[in-house]
């Protein structure tokens, strides 16, 4: 985790303790109302307007307290999903375990992506407009020319400064955004990679249940290649289990046919999705950690308070973890999810 990206988190709680902030003066021709008071970001969703060709927010200052609270909530929701793969693949549902595996995977990179700097923000507002009946004024959405609905992706600079771009609302944009983030790790000194969970499941994805014999260690055009193919293939391989009801390892399914005998289970395609989970949710479970560590300690109080608001609500199923358990992935993960509902 960078640490200017700690930064912005802990200024944005430094920022949430004085104050309530408000619009800015030269913000309120672009909303369309009088002054608006925002409340703390937790009582609101992030809004974004469009400033010439760019999009800006008038919450640009308070974007790291977003930074917790995704990966927060995104942590919790992927430790709820891989506890019900577990108990789809021990019922041999291959198909159904691996969508909860892979919606498991999803959130948990959502997680990691936060942590790095790159927040997505699912149906952000756009500038609230007039009602046509007199009422209060409504928030409207933002999309793309055709109409399609769009996501916003708030990404961190290392000047610590929050740009913001619209992206599509399908799986394959949060995946993709490994990409830019891959080679910027790589222009680091010195350089850095993606976690090691990242490669198993890559390599999986993309070589059909071969093992994958380079990894973070291998060349940088065998790395790019993996990464490029391996994303590409996740929403697939989710996709085909969704429509298709197809869970199966494809060598152990060719081999079948084939009427010989195969080293892959029938159940390996859904065992790569929850190694790769079972082994991000200890890390951005710990991620969040350090991050809370990095705030100033006079400001936990509004940081437990705020962020539980926004990563609790709306209300969602948590993961199910008995306080006997000597596992630390869930220790770690009952740690945060107990801080933040005390808080609440």
């Amino acid at each position: 985790m960078r640490d200017h990206v700690i930064r912005s988190v802990n200024k944005a709680y430094a920022l949430l303790v004085e104050a309530p902030p408000v619009v800015p003066d030269h913000l309120l021709p672009k909303t369309g109302m009088a002054r608006i008071v925002w409340a703390h970001p937790p009582q609101q969703h992030p809004w974004f307007y469009r400033d010439e060709r760019i999009f800006d927010s008038p919450q640009r200052d308070f974007f790291g307290f977003y930074v917790l609270a995704r990966a927060t909530r995104a942590t919790l929701i992927g430790a709820r999903y891989l506890q019900a793969g577990d108990v789809l693949l021990a019922g041999d549902y291959c198909a159904a375990a691996v969508v909860a595996y892979y919606t498991a995977a999803l959130n948990l990179t959502l997680a990691y992506l936060a942590l790095e700097g790159r927040v997505f923000i699912d149906f952000p507002h756009g500038p609230p407009v007039p009602d046509a009946k007199g009422g209060e004024p409504m928030w409207s959405e933002i999309r793309d020319k055709g109409g399609q609905r769009r996501s916003m992706l708030a990404k961190l600079s290392k000047r610590g400064l929050w740009n913001f771009e619209a992206k599509p609302c399908g799986h394959d944009s949060r995946w993709q955004e490994l990409l830019p983030l891959l080679d910027e790790l790589r222009r680091e000194k010195p350089p850095s990679s993606l976690p090691d969970p990242f490669w198993g499941l890559l390599g999986y994805c993309t070589t059909y249940g071969n093992d994958y014999l380079g990894g973070k260690d291998g060349c940088d055009d065998a790395e790019r290649d993996l990464l490029e193919e391996g994303i590409k293939a996740i929403p697939e391989i989710r996709h085909e289990a969704v429509y298709r009801g197809y869970g199966y390892d494809d060598l152990a399914v060719d081999a079948a046919f084939a009427g010989e005998s195969s080293a892959s289970g029938f159940n390996r395609k859904p065992h790569a999705f929850r190694l790769f989970g079972a082994a991000m949710v200890e890390q951005v479970a710990d991620d969040v950690w350090r991050c809370v560590d990095g705030v100033d300690p006079t400001h936990w109080v509004a940081l437990f308070s705020a962020t539980s608001q926004a990563a609790l609500l709306p209300e969602y199923e948590l993961p199910s973890i008995t306080r006997d358990s000597t596992e630390s992935t869930w220790q770690r993960v009952d740690q945060l999810m107990m801080a933040f509902k005390v808080a609440r």
